[in-house]
């Protein structure tokens, strides 16, 4: 499942919470979505930076140099 469509339905799983939660007031049921949206699309940009390094070889391990003197 692609990073980005697990991230949505995380967060689908969030509003869900927050909406069944009566105890938690507008403002900061609000404040927690955004918190959530943000950490969602963040961990995904990582996993997805991650990936492309892992597919990626820099120019020294292309070329069997290394850096080390």
């Amino acid at each position: 499942m692609p990073c980005q469509l697990v991230a949505e339905r995380w967060l689908r799983h969030m509003q869900q919470a927050l909406d069944s939660t009566s105890s938690i007031d507008p403002d900061s049921k609000v404040k927690m979505m955004n918190f959530f949206k943000h950490t969602a699309y963040f961990l995904v940009g990582g996993n997805e930076m991650t990936k492309q390094k892992q597919q990626s070889q820099c120019k020294h391990c292309a070329n069997g140099s290394s850096t080390s003197t």
